[in-house]
């Protein structure tokens, strides 16, 4: 009995550590960005930029010298820096500016199931939304 105890509860877990999704090993180099969502300031999502432009322009709008504020690039499936997001932008793919060709504005995803709905629609990845940086953090 009590092996089938163990089983059981060996299996609960691989069941829970499957569905929560997986973690992606990013690069070691990078600068965090921390960005807020214009549609709902409360949700914030943290960054892993690689692109020394990106970063720049980040510092330029925290001292008030830009109004960049379309987060774009491509995407992938997995949570990054951010756990609370199954997906991650592409670190040498992200950039920052006051528009951006070719990019209609995205939705927040938090669940699998919507990054998979993502995908359906756009398999290209490409992703943008409205934000404002609210923090560069170094690694």
């Amino acid at each position: 009995m009590h092996r089938y105890a163990i089983l059981l509860t060996l299996l609960v877990a691989a069941v829970s550590w499957s569905c929560s999704g997986p973690t992606i090993p990013l690069p070691e180099e990078g600068t965090i960005v921390r960005f807020a969502f214009t549609r709902s300031p409360e949700d914030t999502i943290r960054v892993l930029v690689r692109r020394a432009e990106t970063i720049s322009r980040a510092r330029e709008v925290l001292d008030g010298r830009s109004t960049a504020n379309i987060l774009g690039g491509i995407i992938v499936r997995g949570a990054g820096v951010d756990p609370q997001y199954p997906w991650h932008f592409d670190p040498d793919r992200v950039v920052l500016g006051e528009a951006i060709i070719g990019c209609v504005g995205g939705t927040t995803m938090r669940t699998e199931q919507e990054v998979e709905d993502f995908f359906a629609a756009k398999p290209s990845g490409k992703y943008c939304e409205a934000v404002t940086p609210v923090a560069v953090e170094p690694r």
